[in-house]
């Protein structure tokens, strides 16, 4: 079925988890084995902006990059959507890596019927997660060791244990 923005919702997934727990992995195992094509924030928005360099889209994100400030969730949406119309994604479904993280881009996607019809949530000790931060920051093939350092786990952490509880009502009263 599709909603009113014409995105293919039978093969929706999403995943998400606390950092260092897998989603990414799992996620480009689908893509591997299934074909879904995996889709994170970012990486939405960086084919967003390689494909249509000219559109108002690309030159307001550009905008806000250039300032050095995080993207509003609503423009990484309408990009994620954009992406999401592709013949790729409509032909073999889609499984967002990562995202939604809080209850506003919950509710973007779904103004947009976007709308993945599972939700696979992952778990790990806050232990695991800097055990695996600290695994990955000494990583010969890590371009952006700090990414993994404490402080910022701390942060992404605190952030997901913030949101999920909410994130996970809206969908099971929801959906």
């Amino acid at each position: 079925s599709t909603g009113s923005s014409g995105i293919n919702a039978e093969y929706g997934l999403a995943i998400v988890g606390p950092p260092k727990s897998g989603k990414t992995m799992l996620a480009r195992r689908l893509e591997r084995d299934h074909g879904i094509v995996c889709l994170s924030a970012g990486e939405a928005v960086r084919r967003f902006m390689v494909q249509f360099p000219a559109s108002s889209l690309t030159k307001e994100m550009e905008s806000h990059l250039r300032a050095g400030v995080t993207l509003p969730d609503a423009l990484v949406v309408e990009a994620i959507e954009k992406i999401m119309l592709s013949q790729q994604c409509q032909t073999r479904g889609y499984v967002l890596d990562g995202f939604p993280n809080t209850i506003e881009q919950v509710k973007l996607l779904t103004e947009l019927s976007i709308i993945p019809v599972q939700i696979i949530e992952l778990t790990l000790s806050n232990k695991d997660v800097h055990w695996r931060g600290t695994a990955d920051r000494h990583s010969p093939d890590k371009t952006l060791p700090l990414h993994d350092s404490a402080p910022i786990l701390d942060v992404k952490l605190s952030s997901y244990k913030r949101n999920i509880n909410v994130v996970r009502a809206h969908y099971e009263k929801e959906h």
